[in-house]
């Protein structure tokens, strides 16, 4: 008699891998303890409420319809920016001014809203100069302490140059001016009070501390809440004094291995944020936390890094991680090529910007209104500030908006897996990239009010998700895989 054999078909799951909504940024994470709703790349994308949007453009720095004067009339590209916060109180009017200092050292301003070109400074020419506003007898002028020790005062109409220390990383703490003396490492130098040219007369205020070796040298203070803080390159030190200067505290409250980056530092009400080489950090009080180790990980190089708390966002250019192929201006970036802005208080919203060569940030607040300007580094755009823009676009172009999932397994263990159809809800042009097992399966989709599907087909052990698009109103809400599972010992495997 004939042995009867059975075939035993193996059973058929049917799933479904629904993403409702997107999560943060995890590149800290390895992919399999993820879902396909986090981000583990993006770029010119906003992540924020569970939605990917497009984030902010960046154009040539306009104020409404007047377009600010750029280097050409100089010569030269801009390295440093700020505005003049001049005020007349006789006529109680507002006479800001954009103050530029260029590469070639040279100083220039521009009456905003009104001056076309920039106009030169008597200010000596110097390749580090610090300016910062101040009230001073009266009037409000504008402070330049330069490399050389040449310490200018101007008052809107004339420039007053006397010498004292060469300082830098300079603030004001109980009227007094704080700086770092360039050339002594490790010296915190101060003023008389209310007298930005009184350095030497110790009767009248003026003093200095000289700080262990340890720590590095002397970069840049900031005031934040009552105190002032002390950056070194490998430490911070919190002094909190009085107009006595006899009796204060000095506190080392952080010291690293890993040196930390001065133009990144900024503050937002009560705390204060910096990049150091092994991440983001924040200052409160005494005490340093770490921050953002997710968004810290699409940072590829950190030496030309610059950072500003704007409208509750922590910004820092820096050159960041690429997937392949150039994003909006990059063709043309030189030593940074994106902007991170990281949201502070709202639950881990980011911004993530490529295709831009950002040296600084200048925020201010004209007219009523706030702006960020952006100082390019030197190459293509070091003629001209630019601004953040609503309409997404990198200097008139649309930049293409990337984003990818983790590439993880959707079935058990021992199952391999068919994915059938993607559902998308989709109102803008995308591209969408099903990646299973390392193989690429691309569709493009117009932009519709329905739900659109399609069919893929395809088996793989992992699977992981792809979107792009140069539309310039992008919003993505999530989408759906359809599946289907089966036992791998079925086929008679081992």
């Amino acid at each position: 008699m004939n042995k009867i054999f059975i075939h035993e078909l193996p059973e058929i799951k049917s799933k479904r891998y629904t993403v409702k909504k997107f999560s943060n940024l995890a590149g800290n994470s390895a992919d399999d303890t993820l879902g396909l709703g986090n981000t583990k790349y993006g770029c010119n994308i906003r992540l924020l409420n569970g939605r990917i949007s497009r984030t902010y453009g960046v154009g040539v720095a306009r104020i409404g319809d007047y377009l600010l004067p750029s280097g050409v009339v100089a010569g030269s590209g801009i390295r440093y920016a700020t505005v003049y916060k001049k005020h007349n109180y006789e006529t109680d009017a507002n006479d800001d001014r954009m103050i530029f200092h260029l590469n070639n050292g040279d100083v220039y301003e521009a009456k905003i809203g009104v001056d076309t070109t920039m106009h030169k400074l008597n200010v000596p020419t110097a390749n580090s100069t610090e300016i910062m506003n101040f009230h001073y007898d009266g009037e409000d002028v504008l402070l330049f302490f330069d490399h050389l020790g040449n310490i200018s005062i101007y008052d809107g109409t004339e420039v007053t140059t006397t010498t004292g220390p060469a300082l830098i990383g300079t603030s004001v703490y109980n009227e007094r001016i704080y700086g770092a003396e360039k050339g002594a490492g490790n010296t915190l130098r101060w003023s008389s009070n209310l007298d930005p040219t009184g350095w030497k007369d110790i009767t009248t205020g003026a003093g200095s501390i000289v700080f262990p070796d340890e720590g590095g040298a002397l970069r840049k203070t900031l005031v934040c809440g009552d105190a002032l803080y002390i950056f070194r390159d490998y430490a911070i030190y919190r002094l909190t004094g009085y107009k006595d200067l006899n009796d204060y505290t000095l506190t080392r409250i952080y010291f690293s291995h890993s040196p930390l980056y001065p133009k990144t530092i900024g503050m937002w009400n009560d705390k204060i944020y910096f990049l150091s080489e092994d991440g983001f950090y924040s200052v409160k009080g005494t005490t340093v936390s770490k921050e953002w180790q997710d968004e810290f990980t699409l940072i590829e190089n950190k030496a030309y890094a610059a950072g500003v708390c704007y409208g509750g966002t922590y910004y820092v250019a820096a050159k960041l991680h690429t997937d392949g192929g150039t994003v909006g201006d990059e063709s043309h970036c030189i030593k940074n090529n994106g902007i991170l802005g990281m949201m502070i208080g709202t639950g881990g919203g980011a911004d993530i910007i490529r295709g831009v060569d950002v040296a600084d940030f200048v925020p201010c607040f004209i007219n009523g209104k706030s702006y960020l300007f952006l100082v390019n580094t030197p190459g293509y755009r070091e003629m001209n500030l630019s601004v953040f823009t609503d309409d997404g676009k990198i200097y008139n172009g649309y930049s293409e908006i990337r984003w990818a999932s983790p590439d993880i397994t959707v079935g058990d263990k021992g199952e391999d897996v068919t994915v059938r159809k993607v559902n998308i809800r989709t109102a803008s042009d995308i591209k969408l990239t099903v990646v299973l097992s390392d193989k690429e399966y691309g569709y493009e989709l117009s932009g519709s009010t329905r739900m659109q599907t399609v069919a893929v087909n395809a088996r793989g052990e992992r699977v992981k998700i792809k979107i792009t698009s140069f539309a310039p109103e992008f919003i993505l809400d999530g989408f759906e895989i359809e599946y289907e599972t089966v036992e791998r010992r079925k086929y008679g495997a081992n």
